[in-house]
């Protein structure tokens, strides 16, 4: 069965303008943006379409999202009017889970198709790799035209997305961070379930008839595709050919678990392959279809996620301010002096998620405390240390990798060793991109006396509201370094505790 106006691909998403999940539209815009990206640059944009099918909303998503102009002119918006979908949500509900797929698969114009969570990401190498598959420009011991095409995900963490990177932010960490990210365990083999994305060609999802739509709720309906695909199909999961799906981690307070389902999964008829009526996908209704007209920056600047108000304990929020943070960090130090340092971090990652880390002295006893304490799984993590003896260099280098392993670190990480005199500068050389950084933790018993020089470097480094903490067991280091921030970084906002730690915020 041959799509219309000669597509490969239809790609479906759904959704509903209620800002499920958090930054919803931030999310969908980015899936949208990035494949359209790659398929442009690919060659293939005019090959395919993405379908975004809109229930009950009462502002249409086609007018809120920023989408590029390549995007588009490739998106199409089916309407799904309140009218409509009340008709099917159960009480109570305002959103289907099933039927917006169906009403997407039976209006899709492409030869295959594609259904995923409308905040899936998909890298340039995986966008490639589909559109070889689906053409037969790679050898496959099937036929794609004939088989279940399962597309495995790995799970982006939230507080990377959180600050709404761009599209080269997206580039960025994907290429560094993708080989630790956490891969969905696959507890249902051969029956589809816990995909990122799954594909077929339109004449297998019309012979199926779609998910089934007697159930509204998340899960299930997949795995029951997926067993209703295999009295016939084989269910083929997609990573040996080089093709994985991101999906955005939900935050942990979100609402994305609202729709469970309402009843058990329908066993229906064994042996039967079809789930729904002839006139499953609402055949029956004329939907509006809409397309996007946003005009101007469709792609989320590095300074739109930037921090600008603090959320207290008590569910508050403040404008961030010089006075603001002063006052805050004050308090936090008279809470806990010894453990000034531990709290800041804790209190710092919570509330400005940063995106790398520099430690000067990583090998040191308390590591796993800075580590437990900032947050670090997500974050970039760049350490300086001497490691002086060979033996003491394999033994701690691996104890820091030991140790990230520990706390489910997911990020890119590079350990300078060596001379600590000459490490930054090596590092500088071999950074990728412009080398600047959002939280440095400052250990001047690293280099002894002749540290400042370094303390300015890596001061000089922060960006905007970037924090540096300064940490020293040393009395003597601990005040050089407190007075060596204090003249060169007067303008900085400066917070020293008594005892042995101080903080330096990059905020004019």
């Amino acid at each position: 069965m041959k799509g219309s106006g000669g597509l490969t691909l239809s790609l479906i998403l759904c959704g509903r303008n209620d800002n499920y999940a958090g930054d919803f539209k931030y999310r969908v815009s980015t899936s949208i943006n990035y494949f359209c990206r790659h398929a442009a640059e690919l060659g293939v944009l005019k090959k395919m379409e993405v379908v975004f099918v809109d229930w009950n909303s009462d502002v249409p998503v086609a007018e809120e999202l920023r989408l590029s102009p390549e995007s588009a002119e490739t998106t199409r918006f089916i309407m799904v009017p309140p009218n409509v979908a009340s008709k099917y949500n159960s009480p109570g509900r305002g959103y289907h889970n099933s039927l917006p797929l169906n009403v997407g698969l039976r209006r899709a114009r492409g030869e295959f198709i594609a259904f995923a969570p409308a905040d899936v990401i998909f890298s340039k190498p995986s966008v490639r790799n589909i559109f070889e598959l689906m053409e037969g420009g790679v050898t496959a011991p099937f036929d794609p035209r004939k088989a279940f095409l399962c597309v495995g995900r790995k799970f982006v963490p939230w507080q990377f997305w959180e600050r709404k990177p761009g599209l080269e932010e997206w580039d960025r960490y994907i290429k560094l961070h993708s080989h630790h990210l956490v891969y969905e365990n696959h507890l249902f083999h051969g029956i589809c379930g816990g995909y990122g994305a799954l594909l077929a060609s339109r004449e297998l999802f019309f012979e199926t008839q779609g998910v089934r739509e007697d159930v509204s709720g998340w899960g299930a309906t997949d795995i029951d595709l997926g067993i209703r695909m295999n009295l016939k199909y084989p269910t083929v999961p997609l990573a040996g050919f080089g093709i994985d799906a991101y999906d955005m981690q939900t935050k942990p307070e979100s609402n994305a678990y609202r729709h469970l389902p309402e009843h058990e999964i329908p066993r229906g008829t064994p042996g039967e392959i079809k789930a729904n009526a002839e006139d499953w996908g609402l055949k029956g209704y004329d939907f509006e279809e809409l397309k996007s007209h946003f005009s101007g920056d469709f792609d989320y600047p590095s300074e739109y996620g930037m921090v600008k108000s603090i959320t207290l304990d008590n569910g508050s929020t403040i404008a961030l301010s010089r006075g603001v943070l002063i006052e805050l960090l004050t308090n936090i130090y008279k809470t806990n002096e010894q453990n000034f340092h531990k709290l800041f971090l804790s209190w710092y990652s919570k509330h400005f998620l940063p995106k790398n880390y520099l430690d000067y002295g990583i090998s040191s006893e308390d590591v796993l405390f800075t580590f437990s304490a900032a947050q670090v799984n997500s974050m970039e993590i760049y350490g300086i240390d001497p490691f002086k003896e060979p033996r003491r260099n394999f033994e701690a280098q691996t104890m820091v990798a030991a140790l990230l392993a520990k706390i489910n670190h997911t990020g890119f990480v590079h350990l300078v060793s060596g001379d600590p005199e000459t490490a930054f500068d090596r590092l500088r050389k071999a950074f990728m991109g412009p080398m600047s950084f959002e939280l440095v933790v400052f250990r001047p018993e690293l280099f002894g006396p002749s540290f400042q020089k370094q303390l300015i470097q890596a001061a000089k480094c922060l960006e905007v509201n970037g924090a540096l903490l300064l940490v020293s067991t040393d009395p003597g280091l601990y005040t050089l370094a407190c007075e060596t921030l204090e003249r060169e970084f007067a303008e900085r906002l400066l917070v020293f505790g008594s005892h042995n730690a101080g903080v330096m915020i990059n905020i004019l």
